[in-house]
């Protein structure tokens, strides 16, 4: 690809994209696969896997996380859970059920410990509606 440097006075300087346009146009590509960038990125429910969650573990806890939405404002809610049989866990899973772009971290501990700290912050005005679930290996392995 040849991106010109060179541009006289009053010549917009090319960008990445528009050189990328050109060179399509000139290879005979109609398809435009840089206009819809935005439709990529989309409202992709921010899921969160870690671990090991189908290979010989078990589902030992499994809570379902909700928080009521406030007109403008973002949710923060932090969720801990503990192992009660000291436990060490082996995969964590949250998914959003809003499908919402609420984000989900853990703060501490998580796999490899027998705790985990969540903190979930939702989308500005609306809610949280996730569900958790923490898996260990079972007592026969």
């Amino acid at each position: 690809m040849y991106v010109d440097v060179w541009r006289a006075r009053g010549r917009q300087k090319k960008t990445w994209v528009d050189c990328v346009r050109q060179e399509m146009q000139e290879n005979g590509m109609d398809d435009d696969v840089t206009s819809n960038r935005g439709e990529w990125k989309g409202n992709t429910p921010k899921h969160l896997v870690v671990g090991n969650i189908a290979n010989r573990v078990i589902l030992a806890h499994q809570e379902h996380v909700q928080y009521n939405a406030i007109p403008f404002m973002k949710r923060v809610k932090y969720y801990f859970y503990s192992s009660p049989d000291n436990k060490v866990i082996q995969g964590i899973q949250a998914l959003d059920t809003m499908h919402s772009k609420a984000s989900v971290n853990i703060t501490a501990g998580g796999v490899g410990k027998t705790f985990v700290n969540f903190r979930f912050k939702s989308e500005r005005g609306t809610g949280l509606d996730y569900d958790v679930g923490i898996y260990v290996y079972p007592d026969f392995l």
